[in-house]
């Protein structure tokens, strides 16, 4: 009993010095990170001239295909956020989703063009950096909060995340770019999608997965505990 007590002492100490969150001070920070996240979007959108760009297309296109892409948005990011729940802890399902989700943003897309007299061509890097720039604050984001909480798919469930900020940002750009031409919506708006899916899987890959301890390391604070050999 003599030998077990410095262990559960430094069981202890350690644990002290690692404190974690409380539960309300977890959502406060979220709430934060949201907010800012979104004041990010607001102000890349009028830097890149905010809807007056978008001035040549007729509002109530804008506001459909504004709609239409928030729904999916939404359906991506509840699945980001119910990947524990046993319904869409599926791997698969995270994976098709962010690949999915730059097929359904060029098909959507798709049923508007020809609908209204479009105006000439715009640059395709203009749209890709402004959506790129407004997923990369919630991505880092989502990475920090949710960091070594995930014990089987920090991949994918990364990869969904790079592309749900993806579809939120490519949502700030609809508003403001005139154009539903084929060739320029896979090239400025889904590449970025795709782009984040791919640093998510990445980053989340190293970030997301559950810290597991190797056995040196639970056996390190018994180093010193020496043995008591009991008689029969």
């Amino acid at each position: 009993m003599n030998a077990v007590s410095p262990l559960k002492e430094r069981i202890l100490n350690a644990a002290a010095l690692a404190p974690s969150p409380t539960r309300t001070q977890g959502r406060r920070l979220g709430a934060w990170l949201a907010a800012l996240s979104l004041a990010i979007g607001f102000a890349t959108l009028e830097i890149m001239g905010g809807v007056a760009n978008s001035a040549a297309r007729p509002l109530v296109f804008t506001v459909r295909l504004a709609d239409g892409w928030a729904l999916t948005s939404i359906v991506l990011t509840w699945l980001v956020f119910r990947a524990s729940a046993p319904q869409v802890s599926s791997r698969g399902l995270l994976v098709a989703a962010a690949i999915g989700s730059p097929i359904a943003l060029c098909a959507w897309a798709s049923f508007f063009h020809g609908d209204y007299a479009e105006p000439a061509l715009p640059d395709d890097w203009p749209c890709f950096v402004a959506t790129v720039l407004g997923a990369a604050v919630p991505l880092a984001s989502f990475l920090w909060t949710r960091r070594g909480i995930e014990p089987e798919y920090p991949g994918a469930l990364g990869g969904a995340a790079g592309a749900a900020c993806g579809t939120w940002a490519g949502l700030f750009d609809f508003l403001r770019c005139p154009s539903v031409d084929a060739a320029h919506i896979a090239l400025g708006h889904a590449a970025p999608i795709v782009l984040m899916g791919m640093i998510g899987f990445g980053l989340g890959s190293r970030v997301l997965g559950l810290k597991r301890l190797r056995l040196p390391q639970i056996l390190a604070p018994c180093a010193d505990v020496v043995p008591v050999r009991v008689r029969r």
